[in-house]
């Protein structure tokens, strides 16, 4: 379940199309991308561990292909900083979508 949720990221999602974007317009962009491709799966009918699994493929996703990503507009000092506040706003519209608390 988690390389199929990495899967669909990586289909949904050009890195490229990301550059230039502002961390705050970033975070929304990713948001909207998360939340299409985790509704997707029939987050109803699934198991805990299944939308566990879920969750940690789009925590996969965004360390692997998001985090190295270098974000424009953010001092280097603060880029980890911001990197994690935009994860967290991903996982928290992820986690409402999978009902996991």
């Amino acid at each position: 379940m988690t390389q199929d949720v990495v899967s669909a990221l990586r289909v949904a999602l050009d890195p490229a199309d990301l550059r230039g974007l502002f961390p705050g317009e970033l975070a929304d962009r990713l948001r909207q991308i998360f939340a299409e491709v985790v509704r997707q799966f029939a987050v109803t009918t699934l198991t805990l561990e299944q939308r566990q699994a879920i969750l940690d493929g789009c925590r996969s996703f965004y360390d692997q292909v998001i985090r190295p990503l270098d974000l424009p507009y953010v001092p280097a000092v603060v880029e980890s900083i911001v990197d994690d506040w935009i994860w967290y706003g991903v996982e928290s519209v992820a986690r409402k979508i999978l009902q996991l608390a």
